[in-house]
């Protein structure tokens, strides 16, 4: 799922499970894709 986040105003990937977010999302930096994984 593509969101978009309006406290740091940039755009991320993450996936969810019935509804809620499993933990992880993906931002890009104009070159490359920064992984954030909380789980």
């Amino acid at each position: 799922m593509i969101r978009y986040s309006r406290k740091t105003k940039e755009q991320y990937v993450q996936t969810e499970v019935e509804g809620k977010p499993t933990g992880w999302r993906a931002f890009y930096d104009g070159s490359a894709w920064k992984v954030e994984d909380k789980r």
